[in-house]
């Protein structure tokens, strides 16, 4: 519940406290008309920086015609049209999970039809990207190489003309426990949390129903195992029981 109240002020030559003075009604109109102001000049700052940002305008546009199965290598296929291939620079974006953003750091070549063709046969983790985000900016722009960030650069995001995004569903493997089907993780390079390896083989449900997670070597460094929910379940407590002996493990696993 809201009360409104009278400010108070500390009078320090009698140690007590005074009501503050009161605004007149003049006053506090004063004051709304001045606030109503300034929203409304923060609304124009807000809608001049948007259309600034995507320029919708232009007349420019991108789309992604076709990507690989996730899990698979192959190209990335799409079109660029309303716009002069030469007057503008095309970069893709590709998201991993537990690793961020990555770009392919050099522009992608723009067909004089306006078609592109980007190969994604050259990286591991590329075939497990969930989301490719391909964006037009006019030349001139210099875009840092991404080396797998939490956003996307704000120089591309902000200047690009035209913007297409597609998302690729991953296929992990799945297990049954405790009533819910669980996704398996697997990343052949190092993610978060860790950052560490995962293997599907090292997370597994024995024929008495119980969840199996085992660590495992893998070359000079470890291979981890990873479970999570295929449905959200929500905020809430969750109980655990957990057969093995928690204080034998070694004090840098993390359970």
């Amino acid at each position: 519940m809201l009360v409104a109240l009278p400010s108070i002020r500390a009078d320090r030559r009698r140690g007590g406290l005074i009501p503050a003075r009161l605004k007149t009604v003049n006053k506090m109109q004063t004051d709304k008309k001045h606030l109503f102001a300034r929203l409304a000049l923060l609304l124009i700052v807000v809608l001049f920086s948007f259309q600034f940002g995507s320029r919708a305008d232009s007349g420019a546009n991108v789309s992604i015609t076709s990507v690989p199965p996730w899990g698979q290598a192959g190209s990335i296929q799409g079109n660029v049209s309303g716009v002069a291939p030469g007057s503008v620079q095309l970069y893709v974006f590709f998201f991993i999970p537990d690793a961020g953003w990555y770009s392919f750091c050099n522009p992608v070549p723009i067909q004089p039809t306006g078609a592109f063709f980007l190969n994604l046969s050259s990286g591991i983790m590329i075939a497990y990207a969930t989301r490719f985000s391909a964006y037009v900016i006019p030349t001139g722009f210099s875009v840092p190489c991404e080396p797998g960030n939490e956003a996307l650069p704000f120089i591309v995001v902000k200047n690009a003309i035209a913007s297409a995004t597609i998302p690729r569903l991953p296929q992990y493997k799945t297990l049954s426990f405790s009533g819910m089907d669980w996704y398996v993780k697997t990343a052949p390079l190092k993610v978060s949390p860790g950052s560490q390896f995962f293997v599907e083989e090292n997370a597994f449900v024995d024929n008495l129903g119980r969840l199996h997670l085992r660590l495992s070597r893998c070359q000079d460094s470890w291979c981890a195992a990873e479970v999570y929910t295929k449905d959200t379940v929500g905020y809430g407590n969750y109980s655990f029981q957990v057969d093995s002996q928690l204080d034998t493990l070694d004090p840098n696993i993390t359970l």
